[in-house]
Formats: C-alpha cells, sequence, structure tokens
C-alpha cells in the first residue's frame, strides 16, 4: 500500500513534478527520495489542516522541522522544497548540482576509452572504475597541457608535477599507477612508470570493533515487540554475524535466501562478485519474524522496507541512524568509534582471527576480493603481533647518555 499525495494542489503538483523528473531521466532512487519529501509535506498540511500548498507552507514546514531531522536531511528537504515552488510558481527546471565540464583530449582519447574498456572488465564498483576515469582523464588532460602529444614523452617529473596539482593526492596515485601500469602492458610507454607515482604517507585509524558483549547489550535494547524492532534486529544480526555490508543488507531480495539450503546469495554491490552465506540459526528466526510479523504488505522484492507509508525499501541512511540510537539506548560508549552496521562487519573479522580462523577465510566470508585487506586483519589481530615482538635492544653511546640524563642536556664545563 503507498501512501496518497491528497491535499489541496499537492496531487497536482505532484504529478506536475514527476513528469519533470521522469522528462530529465532522474534514477528511480532520486524519484523515490522526491516522493517520500512530497509525503512528509503532504502529511503536514493534513496534521495541521492547511487546504492549499504555498510557498509560504514550505517554509514554515521547513522552520517547524528542522531541529528535528538532521542536518544532512535538513539540507535535503529544503531543496526538495525549493523544487515544489518552481513547479508551483512555473519556473523553469535549472540543474543545482552540475559536475564540471572535462576539457576533450586531443590526442589520447582513444587511449583513455581503451583504458576504460580494461576497468569495466575489472572486480570493481562501477563508483570506484568512474572515480579512477575521472582522475586519470585530468591527468591526461594536465599531460596535453604541458604540449606533450606522445605518451612516450611521460616521465617521473611529469608525474610528480600533475600529482602535486591534484585535488586529491591518494586518488590520483591509485587511478594513475593502474593507467601507467596500462600503458607499460600494452607498450604504449617503454616503461613502468608505476612506481614512480608519489604517495601520501598517512597513519590509518585502528577500525572500529564492539566486542561480544557489546553487540549482545545491542541486541538486546531491540524492541522485539515492534515491527520496526523486528526489522531491526534482523538488520543488525546481518552485519554482526554474517558480516554482510549496508548496502547490500538493504538491497536484499527474498529470492536471495534459500530456505531449503539455509543460504543467503546475492551479488555484492560494492564488487559485482557472487557472495554465498550460511543462514545461522538466530539469523533465520531473525528474518522470519521479521517476515511473518513485522514487515509490512508490499509487491516490493526488497526485503527491509520503511515502517511508515510509503512502504518503500529502506536506504543506508535509515540502517546508520537506527544503529547509532540502539547504542546510545544500549549506554555503550562509542567515543573515537564509529557507530555505523560496517563496525559489526569489522567486528566479525577480529573474532574470527581471534579464533586462529585462517586471514584466507576471513577475506572469504567477509566478501573481499583483493589480498591487500589482510593488512586490516593483521592490524586487529592483536594477540598474534604480541607474538611477534622482539626485544629492544639496550642503548648505547649518545642514546645511552641522554636517556641516563631523562632528556636533559648536560651542562657544560
Amino acid at each position: 500500500m503507498k501512501c496518497e499525495i491528497v491535499t489541496g494542489n499537492m496531487p497536482q503538483l505532484w504529478e506536475d513534478l514527476l513528469s519533470q523528473l521522469h522528462e530529465k531521466e532522474y534514477p528511480s532512487e532520486s524519484i523515490r527520495h522526491y516522493r517520500e519529501a512530497m509525503g512528509r509535506v503532504d502529511r503536514y498540511m493534513r496534521e495541521n489542516q492547511i487546504l492549499e500548498y504555498t510557498e509560504a507552507v514550505g517554509e514554515t514546514y521547513l522552520a517547524t522541522h528542522g531541529g528535528r531531522i538532521s542536518s544532512g536531511r535538513q539540507f535535503y528537504m529544503s531543496f526538495y522544497v525549493r523544487r515544489l515552488n518552481d513547479i508551483l510558481n512555473k519556473r523553469p527546471y535549472v540543474v543545482v548540482h552540475t559536475r564540471k565540464k572535462q576539457k576533450d583530449l586531443k590526442h589520447f582519447s582513444g587511449v583513455f576509452e581503451r583504458f576504460d574498456e580494461m576497468l569495466c572488465k575489472q572486480s570493481i564498483s562501477d563508483g570506484t572504475r568512474k572515480l579512477q576515469d575521472l582522475y586519470c582523464y585530468e591527468f591526461l588532460h594536465f599531460v596535453e597541457q604541458q604540449g606533450i602529444s606522445d605518451l612516450k614523452e611521460i616521465n617521473a617529473q611529469i608525474l610528480y608535477a600533475a600529482f602535486s596539482a591534484s585535488g586529491s593526492k591518494e586518488n590520483f596515485r591509485c587511478a594513475v599507477r593502474k593507467l601507467m601500469k596500462y600503458l607499460y602492458q600494452e607498450q604504449i610507454h617503454p616503461l613502468n612508470l608505476a612506481e614512480f607515482v608519489p604517495a601520501v604517507r598517512r597513519a590509518k585509524p585502528m577500525p572500529t570493533v564492539y566486542s561480544k558483549d557489546e553487540i549482545q547489550k545491542l541486541l538486546n535494547v531491540v524492541d522485539k515487540s515492534t515491527d520496526k524492532g523486528l526489522r531491526d534486529r534482523a538488520m543488525l544480526l546481518l552485519a554482526a554475524r554474517l558480516g554482510i555490508r549496508t548496502s547490500d543488507i538493504c538491497n536484499l531480495k527474498k529470492k536471495n535466501i534459500h530456505w531449503d539450503t539455509n543460504t543467503i546469495e546475492f551479488v555484492q554491490k560494492k564488487t559485482g562478485v557472487s557472495a554465498r552465506l550460511e543462514l545461522l540459526p538466530d539469523v533465520k528466526e531473525a528474518l522470519l519474524a521479521y517476515l511473518t510479523k513485522g514487515r509490512p504488505s508490499s509487491d516490493s522484492e526488497n526485503i527491509f522496507l520503511r515502517v511508515q507509508c510509503p512502504f518503500t525499501p529502506i536506504g543506508q541512511t535509515v540502517a546508520h541512524h537506527e544503529m547509532s540510537r540502539y547504542l546510545a539506548k544500549a549506554g555503550i560508549d562509542t567515543d573515537r568509534r564509529k557507530t555505523g552496521p560496517h563496525a559489526l562487519r569489522m567486528s566479525l573479522a577480529t573474532e574470527l582471527v581471534a579464533e586462529d580462523i585462517p586471514y584466507s577465510v576471513v577475506q572469504k566470508v567477509l566478501g573481499h576480493q583483493s589480498s591487500l585487506c589482510f593488512n586490516n586483519y593483521v592490524r586487529l589481530d592483536i594477540e598474534n603481533l604480541r607474538r611477534c615482538a622482539v626485544a629492544v635492544p639496550p642503548a648505547t653511546d649518545k642514546l645511552k647518555e641522554w636517556l641516563s640524563n631523562m632528556g636533559r642536556v648536560p651542562n657544560e664545563k
């Protein structure tokens, strides 16, 4: 059952706005966000017995509800209301968010297109591919600006200059290293300059983890007597027991649950690689409870839906918000720790490593494709790291003298 927009002129305004969104080829996810926003305004009008929408109504709604929602949602609600005001006043459509127009490549467009085709064949997400495309495109344009028309002329000095001009050094390094390796393998450049791409050395923070007791306290505060509690508990268990990413939990379909074989099978949104996980007893029980008692009636194939109409699939923001709320309710210290479901995924990795499960098995369970993920597991494996510790050699010479004086410079005689 969908929540209808029924108040005054709101239905016609929504139809006009919807037609505009379809005409501009907005994705279905964006249209869903627009509908939810219009539903909130419509509900506000009904609750306050307002018969017609005006710009003043939109301003009053934002002023009334601004303190009740996050700053991020408040920003987007104000954006949706402005778009609604444009429809009301028949103002022309104006693109608010525009990407910086890329300059056309004069000499290297063919190489760039072939490089992009190579990226499309790799097991990386579409978002990652687009990001690497963006930085490689900017790099090639920078090279052309230096008066270079032959890629063989690229050298370490050019790489460093482009690196210095880049807005994100880490993204530049990741993307351009891959490009330089590609140019060498395709014999476009005589040298593999991948290792000459500069790097930014930054200390990486330790992943956030929660103990078994903390995770149990988190689960215990979820109210299983409500529809919302049944939904949230099932989502938290999928992250805590199976280590499923938040994006995959929100995108989980009924067809992904194989009750006969007690498995969950899905294609990971981040990597595009299939995953097959065992449906553990407590996870199975939570899913069945939600599907039979808590899930609203809907034709949607997605398992997890909003608890209020419109009963549309939830987004990752909802999952993050709910876990943060339960952590606070459980009285768990979150100082300097992340509060999203991804922390439960890393907590599972920590638990598996602590039980001496091989890193390769942990990698498979969590659905990582790169062996570089071992670095995170090693950092979490504190007990085994202690076994690798070596004794500190005794101090000699000037260091010994410095230590004996506790760092004070001895007085000159």
